[in-house]
């Protein structure tokens, strides 16, 4: 019995330790990506590797992501995401349920009329979240929350957005602590009933 109290303090240890760790400020990686209309001569590839334009941010912060191309782009409208690499939290049905919001969203400064809200898949950076803007692929998508028209034989140099996202399914307060400290809280929880649990066992 008392190599599994020992086991679960120490596991317990480690989950506090890895919460704690984030709470302090843990960066994430978000950009742009989408397919390039290959139509409109001078533009990027259809796939094109937008790696050295993604951006640090931290969760539950709102946060502007602002990306100048250094020429003008167009994408075909099929399929534009907002990617992030936020670890995903899903329901048991295998739904997303990560807390995020894309409050504005604009071309070359012109503010893009944003249809719905967020749609969330686990297709971001290394499977994390990402913030579907269009995607006529996703057939579960009812409203696209950005109109594939507005894509359609437009050609911009710079976009830019401001969203949160959380870490968690708790709602976002746009302060940086708020889904870490309840995720913590979580954790002392779960820790503390294993361990009683122990006690009553041995």
């Amino acid at each position: 019995m008392n190599f599994k109290k020992i086991a679960l303090a120490s596991l317990a240890g480690t989950m506090l330790m890895s919460a704690a760790a984030f709470a302090e400020g843990e960066t994430f990686k978000a950009g742009f990506e989408g397919q390039f209309d290959t139509s409109v001569e001078g533009n990027f590839a259809e796939w094109q590797d937008l790696s050295s334009f993604h951006q640090e941010f931290k969760c539950d912060e709102e946060v502007t992501l602002k990306v100048d191309y250094g020429q003008k782009v167009a994408f075909s409208g099929n399929y534009v995401g907002l990617q992030t690499s936020v670890p995903v939290v899903k329901d048991d049905d295998g739904a997303v349920i990560n807390k995020a919001k894309l409050i504005s969203l604009s071309l070359d400064g012109e503010a893009v009329t944003i249809n719905d809200d967020c749609c969330l898949t686990a297709e971001g950076f290394d499977g994390g979240v990402r913030i579907n803007l269009t995607n006529q692929w996703n057939d579960k998508i009812a409203t696209q929350p950005i109109s594939a028209d507005v894509w359609a034989g437009k050609q911009f140099q710079v976009i830019e957005a401001k969203f949160i996202v959380s870490a968690s399914a708790e709602e976002s307060e746009a302060t940086g602590d708020v889904a870490p400290i309840a995720y913590l809280a979580a954790l002392v929880a779960v820790a503390g009933i294993a361990l009683v649990a122990s006690k009553k066992r041995a």
